[in-house]
């Protein structure tokens, strides 16, 4: 930072306007630095915003519609549904689920599996639409602070 001496006479009649122009010049030079620098805070802070949870999103409920399709057919986790002699919730639950018919059953598999779907559909709509939101913000600050170094 600059120490402007005041008291060294260059603010007679003369120099006077001179002196005004120059401080003004190195206050617009210091507006540009500070403004240049928030705007690379700003390009890192957008670059890189909210990307992790749709990614997890995204993963979640790709696991779960998988694992909607694939657990009917898993041999060991049907033997381990039907050894549940114990009188508790859970065979209370699978004597429930044993009484319906395989075309409910396939229906219900099919209405989980497309509700997930549907869930991971919406998240990809949504992290797509912030993703171009976050790039038109990038591009716009990234033009402003190439405007800035001009």
């Amino acid at each position: 930072m600059d120490v402007i001496d005041y008291n060294n006479g260059m603010f007679d009649g003369k120099h006077f306007h001179f002196e005004k122009k120059w401080i003004k010049k190195k206050d617009y030079d210091n507006f540009l630095e500070r403004n240049r620098r928030i705007c690379d805070i700003s390009l890192r802070k957008i670059r890189f915003r909210k990307y992790g949870t749709g990614v997890a999103m995204f993963v979640i409920f790709s696991l779960c519609a998988a694992a909607i399709d694939v657990l009917p057919r898993l041999t060991s986790l049907n033997n381990a549904w039907k050894k549940l002699e114990v009188s508790n919730i859970l065979k209370t639950l699978y004597d429930c689920v044993d009484k319906w018919s395989t075309t409910l059953k396939t229906s219900i598999y099919l209405t989980l599996y497309s509700v997930l779907m549907l869930i991971l559909i919406i998240a990809l709509v949504i992290g797509i639409c912030r993703v171009l939101g976050n790039n038109e913000k990038y591009n716009k600050i990234k033009l402003m602070s190439e405007q800035n170094a001009y």
